[in-house]
């Protein structure tokens, strides 16, 4: 069991990482190449370089949901929640099925207190 609510969040994300990775070749190569190396960043927790490089990846494929959830979540471990959720928002308007995005919305919302 989790402790405390960012140690929530941080499980969340990581598996919002992983289960992202299948999609990727749907990207083009550079995109590829930025979310990889913010993906990674992410992981070790290097949230400005995880920032930098999805920003780049987001250039090249603009309207990419995996892309958009993992930005939602560099913004958010930046501490700019606001963005992070506008982020997250637009992934689950471009799939409205994506998982990740809605369980990340979700943990945001419970580190907030407006869910339980």
């Amino acid at each position: 069991m989790v402790k405390n609510r960012s140690g929530f969040l941080l499980i969340a994300a990581l598996f919002t990482l992983v289960s992202c990775a299948s999609s990727k070749k749907e990207m083009h190569k550079s995109a590829v190449l930025h979310y990889n190396s913010g993906t990674q960043s992410l992981m070790s927790q290097d949230y400005t370089e995880a920032l930098k490089s999805l920003l780049k990846a987001n250039e090249i494929e603009k309207n990419n949901p995996e892309i958009l959830t993992n930005l939602g979540m560099a913004y958010h471990f930046k501490g700019d929640t606001a963005l992070a959720l506008q982020c997250l928002q637009k992934a689950l308007e471009l799939d409205p099925k994506n998982s990740d995005s809605k369980t990340n919305i979700a943990s945001i919302y419970f580190l907030q207190g407006r869910i339980q």
